[in-house]
């Protein structure tokens, strides 16, 4: 039982796969994201809660074989004094050089050998997908209400004593109370 206790559920719990992949935009910026819809022309995923589509012609790529927790970073590509150009992710930025994650591997470079630097390069701030992209379907600021109306005749010889029923309903939408798994009405 000590076997069972300190060896197969360690594992177990460590073999278990995240469901993450990551999206890459046009513009550069990659998410890694948990769930990913595709159809024909959009690509749906929930990014931090909020459901987002982005149409296929702004996706370069979804990277099924990336896993990882929600984040997101930014591919730059610099032209360096040589003429040859490198494409990655900043992961560290000393001083005098930036430390490049690429497809390759790690690469660390000299500030004073990369041409194209300019001050956006210098910020460590990790992208949010854009408000543009927001799906009607999310839940955020809508206020749906609703109002339900019954009338009921009953028929045959019971009809004179019991008339019928009949009621009057109201809803709210969960999405305005923003209560998950939660509907209110009376």
């Amino acid at each position: 039982m000590k076997i069972f206790r300190n060896v197969i559920v360690p594992l177990l719990l460590l073999a278990t796969p995240l469901l993450s992949s990551e999206l890459l935009l046009k513009n550069g910026e990659a998410f890694l994201i948990e769930e990913i819809n595709e159809s024909a022309d959009t690509v749906s995923v929930r990014w931090k809660g909020r459901q987002y589509r982005i149409p296929k012609h702004e996706v370069q790529r979804i990277d099924y074989q990336k896993k990882g927790p929600e984040s997101s970073y930014l591919y730059s590509e610099f032209r360096l004094t040589d003429g040859s150009s490198i494409r990655g992710i900043i992961v560290e930025r000393k001083k005098d050089r930036f430390v490049f994650r690429t497809d390759l591997g790690f690469v660390e470079i000299e500030k004073n050998k990369i041409q194209n630097l300019t001050s956006q390069e210098s910020e460590s701030e990790a992208p949010d997908l854009p408000e543009k992209y927001l799906s009607g379907r999310s839940g955020e600021n809508l206020l749906y209400v609703g109002a339900a109306f019954l009338i009921q005749r009953n028929l045959g010889q019971w009809a004179n004593t019991n008339p019928g029923p009949g009621g009057v309903g109201f809803f709210i939408e969960k999405g305005f109370v923003s209560k998950p798994l939660w509907f209110y009405g009376f």
